[in-house]
């Protein structure tokens, strides 16, 4: 497995895990879809995934495309099975707002 991914999330002035950098937005229609309503969408997919892991996870960065977590040994070892929860749950909402 390769090492886990670190992002300087400056919202928390220290180092994360970074689950995910994928331009979501650029592959969703906005044009058809609210933008509160994919917001609403990306922050249920966040904490559901946050209260199955028991960890914070977030979005990071300018845009907010950076999904993150806390760099604990916990999150370490279960770093491959949270990046393919998220690009799942991803995938889910890309569909969901295509």
């Amino acid at each position: 497995m390769n090492e886990p991914k670190i992002y300087y999330a400056e919202e928390y002035c220290q180092d994360m895990l970074e689950l995910s950098d994928l331009h979501m937005l650029w592959k969703v229609d906005l044009e058809k879809y609210s933008e509160h309503e994919y917001y609403l969408a990306c922050n249920e997919a966040l904490t559901k995934l946050a209260k199955h892991y028991h960890t914070l996870i977030g979005c990071c960065g300018r845009s907010g495309r950076h999904v993150c977590m806390p760099d604990t040994v916990a999150n370490r070892r279960n770093y491959r099975h949270i990046v393919a929860a998220v690009e799942r749950e991803q995938n889910r909402i890309i569909k969901q707002f295509s």
